[in-house]
């Protein structure tokens, strides 16, 4: 810092990585959540889809969390399996939902 009280330089930097890194750190934990609740409501029409977006989820969280708590667990290794089963699933069967069949499910 100057005598104004600004950073510059290195510290302004330094600065800005932090402020970033807790940024990305909530996204992490909101996505994770995101696919918790993904995986919940793909439970009703796909099981194993639904299932494999809950781990992602709890994975996200996990890393998230360990994060916070100055521990990396990288859990989020796993956690694309989950997402590209979803895709995969959509792909092949989201094309064939129809309001009709969501009404079944329910």
């Amino acid at each position: 810092m100057n005598s104004s009280g600004t950073m510059r330089g290195p510290a302004l930097v330094a600065g800005l990585s932090l402020f970033a890194m807790a940024v990305l750190e909530n996204l992490v934990t909101f996505f994770g959540l995101h696919l918790l609740l993904l995986g919940y409501l793909a439970y009703r029409w796909a099981r194993v889809v639904g299932v494999l977006l809950g781990i992602a989820g709890l994975g996200y969280l996990v890393d998230s969390f360990g994060a916070v708590l100055g521990h990396t667990p990288d859990a989020a290794v796993f956690t694309f399996v989950g997402e590209v089963v979803l895709m995969l699933w959509l792909l092949v069967k989201g094309r064939n939902i129809t309001p009709s069949s969501m009404a079944m499910a329910a």
